[in-house]
């Protein structure tokens, strides 16, 4: 856009096609270095890449990698998630959701909410047992994660 001021007020208007091709001009004309790149190629952060990029960071193929390895990284990975998808551990938490279908704690406190998750009373990390069906309890979920953010804060 062009400003130009017609009677003491500022109005815009559009360029025409030889004001533009001035403007291009006259940035050349100002700029020192016309031919050079804002800032210099930078290669992949991530190990052994080769890739180069115009802006710092990751190419396009290690960007999702990255991201997923961070995840887990602020997640501090554990490893019991892949005991939570195994077979036997998906059978035995449908029989005891079967069996109970109600929340626990909530059945304590007289009210009548659907469980969702099945909870370890002792959990694995404290040195529960993993499908002793004693050690097993429906919850639903806002009971679950309150009881184990009440688990990991006395872990601290």
């Amino acid at each position: 856009m062009l400003h130009a001021v017609v009677d003491d007020v500022r109005m815009n208007a559009s360029l025409l096609e030889e004001d533009k091709s001035f403007q291009n001009i006259c940035r050349f004309l100002l700029d020192p270095h016309p031919n050079m790149p804002r800032s210099a190629p930078t290669p992949c952060r991530y190990p052994g890449c080769a890739a180069v990029l115009a802006t710092p960071g990751f190419c396009p193929q290690h960007q999702a990698s990255t991201h997923r390895d961070y995840g887990r990284a602020r997640r501090g990975f554990d490893a019991e998630v892949g005991f939570y998808q195994s077979k036997d551990w998906r059978a035995l938490r449908a029989a005891v959701l079967r069996d109970g279908p109600l929340c626990v704690a909530c059945q304590a406190k007289g009210m009548l909410v659907a469980a969702t998750v099945v909870d370890h009373v002792v959990p694995l990390k404290d040195g529960g047992a993993r499908f002793d069906r004693a050690n097993l309890q429906p919850l639903c979920a806002s009971c679950h994660n309150r009881k184990t953010a009440r688990e990991t804060a006395g872990r601290r």
